[in-house]
């Protein structure tokens, strides 16, 4: 029981961006998004590496273009458009 109690903790701190002790619905959306992000962009990388490519530079050059694609959604410092995050949040 008290590693269910441990883990209950936990969530909510990860969850809980504000402090306030609660998980908002925001709080909540955002941390679904940022997982189902996680888990397309995995998915992603893994499809391109399968790509048969002929050289490992051209394969290395097809990930990383896969990687900037989830820059949106993983760096929180706000260096992109709020445009290029709605894009990539819609295609989600």
């Amino acid at each position: 029981m008290e590693l269910l109690r441990g883990r209950a903790a936990d969530t909510l701190v990860y969850h809980d961006v504000d402090g306030d002790g609660r998980v908002s619905a925001g709080e909540l959306g955002e941390a679904a998004l940022q997982w189902h992000a996680v888990e397309h962009r995995a998915r992603a990388v893994e499809e391109t590496r399968a790509g048969g490519w002929e050289s490992a530079e051209a394969e290395a050059a097809a990930v990383a273009a896969v990687e900037r694609r989830y820059e949106p959604l993983q760096n929180r410092d706000r260096s992109h458009s709020a445009a290029e995050e709605t894009a990539l949040r819609n295609e989600l």
